[in-house]
């Protein structure tokens, strides 16, 4: 079977092509800006003295004196400065960062030597 397209109807299908496609871009540009902006920088800081912190934020951690950045990454946990934070945040981020690193980040942190119990 042999079709016969006309030329406008094939400039008709030519823009609502290009109309589609736009639109698919500019919706995956939106789905992409919104995971983004969910996402915070998750870093195992350590301290001169050998402990390490685990902080969430927006943009990472300016680092001061004696401080270095072990390992970062990207979380959906909430941020330290967030009541979420102190809801179960921290623990988040904690194994977050214990699972990718293989550190043990909250006995560090935390000084237990070996005897936490409960993290």
């Amino acid at each position: 079977m042999h079709l016969k397209i006309r030329p406008q109807q094939a400039q008709q299908a030519s823009q609502t092509a290009t109309e589609v496609a736009k639109l698919a871009s500019v919706a995956a540009a939106e789905a992409v800006k919104e995971v983004e902006t969910e996402l915070q920088v998750i870093q195992v800081i350590q301290h001169r003295d050998g402990t390490m912190a685990v902080t969430v934020t927006k943009t990472g951690v300016n680092l001061q004196g004696g401080q270095t950045a072990v390992w970062s990454g990207l979380t959906d946990a909430p941020t330290n400065s967030s009541a979420a934070w102190r809801q179960g945040g921290k623990e988040q981020a904690i194994s977050e960062a214990e699972a990718t690193t293989g550190l043990d980040v909250y006995d560090v942190a935390y000084g237990c030597g070996g005897t936490c119990k409960s993290k």
